[in-house]
């Protein structure tokens, strides 16, 4: 029996990149492994499929935080993402991240989906606040 990478060589009128091979071999061990719920290729021709595999490659394969961000986790405690990585879970993708929580000065371990962007970044500083910059600053 042919395999994804053999059949797209086959069925493709121009040659196959070496990365596009690599691709289509990930996604087929991917499926096999039970990585990938739902395969249904579009009513489309040939590269169509080959672009909606990427899409969906691409897609999975993204994370929405990275080493240095600022995060939100347990609702009102700020963190630094340190480390990232991915685990599977019967089949399903699960981003982890370990974050610096300043408020436990330790680091901890959220998932993902436990996580937001802290987005206050152009707020005024209290008294307060300008006082712990200027002596942050100052070495004070």
């Amino acid at each position: 029996m042919m395999n994804l990478v053999e059949y797209a060589e086959k069925v493709s009128p121009v040659p196959l990149a070496d990365w596009q091979k690599k691709l289509l071999a990930a996604y087929e061990r991917a499926q096999e492994e039970g990585d990938i719920r739902l395969a249904m290729p579009p009513r489309a021709n040939g590269r169509r499929l080959l672009m909606q595999i990427i899409q969906d490659y691409e897609r999975d394969c993204v994370m929405q935080f990275c080493f240095g961000d600022i995060v939100v986790v347990e609702g009102d405690k700020i963190g630094v993402v340190v480390k990232s990585w991915v685990t599977y879970h019967n089949g399903e993708r699960i981003n982890n991240h370990d974050v610096y929580v300043r408020m436990y000065d330790e680091v901890k371990n959220y998932k993902e989906s436990e996580m937001q962007r802290y987005m206050v970044r152009h707020k005024y500083l209290s008294e307060e606040e300008v006082e712990y910059q200027r002596n942050a600053v100052l070495g004070i």
